[in-house]
């Protein structure tokens, strides 16, 4: 990951929302990306749908209000500490 790649996500973000916002549907906010990616020959390795945009705005939106998961869960599920994490 880049140093770039969470402005990036709230900028994405942002673009989606504001194209919500004006009317447009899940389904054309896909096809528009889709379009507008390949049109700058991009490679990406799946095309989107608006099932896809509409799974993003929901967890995104649940992600700017909420953390998704508790550290504690986390070490329960998988035993991996938070990255950065050291034991005290």
């Amino acid at each position: 990951m880049s140093l770039f790649s969470a402005p990036l996500r709230e900028w994405n973000h942002n673009k989606i929302i504001r194209l919500t916002n004006a009317g447009f549907s899940d389904n054309t906010i896909a096809s528009a990306i889709n379009d507008d990616l390949k049109g700058r020959e991009i490679p990406v390795e799946v095309s989107l749908t608006g099932s896809d945009i509409t799974s993003y705005k929901t967890i995104a939106g649940l992600a700017g209000d909420y953390s998704l998961i508790s550290e504690s869960k986390m070490r329960a599920l998988c035993d991996v500490p938070e990255p950065g994490f050291s034991p005290g």
